[in-house]
């Protein structure tokens, strides 16, 4: 940025699952899952359970021939799986994931907000078809699955869903929404437990900004704002703010709603997000706001002046978001910032404007379950100017000093340089 230069970020995914998937030895169809009591609402943290908590909303179809030629019929038609390790049963024969309704289960006697109690069976699996098909997400009241004019799973509305946008002091509600890769199940597999693989839809993003300029101090600092015409435009906001030129490219919400199209070629999925809910798009995403003296190092362990405050921000100093649309082309992520520079020793105040740096494509859009932490430095090495914006002198350039001694022979001037090191 300024030296903004560097950008540095950290990636890291993580794909949650339920549990391992082992051999049975009956033909009754079981979800596998690992263990754990349940101790909180769903969460980021803890066991598979925990954070899932301890439900799953599934889908499963079975699918007799192939291609064009192919039918298919519901097994588990809007079924709940619920994490019961009180209950040993053939259904559930791990103590793990349950489906059939049993005494004193979460969804038996009073479901939760949102869902429709209905009777669950036990189901075995079907030789005489080929395939069977399963789509699952979690919590249950985020999904309804719709099926296409062949019987196939084709889609499924999530609402619900919440993501950092612009800046602000009242915390937003953020609950993760688990998405289950579709999962095709061959004959030679199907007296194997199903096994979900689950993606946290969510993202995370933290924006830093720390200076390295000897014998000065940062002491005010000011972000731009992109318009949709890809233009700059000033603002008195002190927020770290990435500008995108694409319009719309960041995406927000207290309460969205989001498509997701299922893949049975590859089994995967896309996700996009609902015109008709209510949703935030625009060409600027907000962090925390800076406010005295920015952190003088990248690893400084007071995060409000490494990465700034706001209502929504963890104590670590990420903000959950959402990700970027599937079908939206990748782009660089912009900054351009005026600060204030304060000597010291307090004698000197150098105002700098229109320093600039970018995050390059590569590491701009936004994936689902993935964690970012993107870092500038301000240094002497500067891009902005401390006169008129675009004179042409853009840097920071240290002040120097020559000596001359003059000595007089004759009437004459004759002098020697000495150049003193800068």
């Amino acid at each position: 940025m300024l030296a903004l230069s560097g950008t540095m970020l950290v990636g890291c995914t993580q794909s949650e699952y339920i549990g391992e998937a082992p051999q049975q030895n009956g033909n009754e169809i079981v979800f596998s899952g690992a263990s754990g009591k349940m101790t909180r609402a769903t969460s980021n943290t803890g066991s598979v359970a925990e954070k899932l908590d301890g439900q799953i909303k599934f889908y499963g179809v079975k699918k007799t021939g192939t291609t064009d030629a192919a039918t298919y019929a519901n097994v588990f038609e809007d079924y709940v799986l619920w994490f019961d390790n009180t209950n040993i049963t053939t259904s559930n024969p791990d103590g793990d994931w349950e489906y059939v309704d049993v005494a004193g289960h979460p969804y038996g006697t009073t479901p939760t907000t949102g869902v429709t109690k209905k009777d669950q069976f036990i189901k075995y699996w079907d030789f005489a078809t080929d395939e069977y098909n399963f789509v699952a997400g979690s919590p249950v009241e985020a999904f309804t699955y719709a099926l296409n004019g062949k019987g196939e799973i084709a889609t499924a509305t999530v609402t619900g869903i919440a993501g950092h946008l612009n800046p602000g002091t009242a915390k937003i509600t953020t609950n993760p929404i688990y998405i289950a890769n579709p999962v095709k199940v061959g004959k030679a597999d199907y007296k194997k437990d199903v096994l979900f693989r689950f993606t946290r839809q969510q993202s995370y993003v933290r924006v830093g900004v720390f200076e390295t300029i000897p014998g000065y101090k940062i002491t005010a600092i000011k972000f731009y704002e992109m318009d949709e015409n890809g233009k700059w435009t000033t603002t008195s906001k002190n927020n770290v703010t990435l500008a995108s030129t694409t319009k719309n490219y960041f995406t927000g919400a207290e309460n969205a709603t989001a498509t997701i199209t299922y893949n049975w070629t590859d089994t995967t999925y896309t996700f996009a997000y609902t015109d008709e809910t209510p949703f935030e798009q625009q060409n600027n995403w907000f962090g925390g706001a800076l406010t005295g003296v920015p952190a003088t190092t990248s690893t400084e362990a007071t995060v409000a002046n490494l990465y700034g405050t706001d209502g929504d921000m963890a104590s670590t100093g990420y903000f959950t978001v959402l990700p970027t649309n599937s079908a939206t082309t990748a782009t660089p992520l912009l900054v351009k910032c005026d600060y204030t520079l304060e000597g010291l020793d307090g004698n000197d105040i150098i105002n700098v404007k229109g320093a600039t740096a970018a995050i390059p494509a590569a590491y701009a859009k936004w994936a689902a379950n993935t964690s970012y932490t993107y870092l500038f430095k301000i240094s002497d090495n500067t891009n902005g100017s401390t006169g008129e914006e675009g004179d042409g002198k853009e840097g920071l350039f240290p002040i120097t000093f020559d000596a001359a001694v003059i000595e007089v022979e004759d009437g004459t001037a004759q002098g020697t340089v000495t150049t003193v090191s800068t």
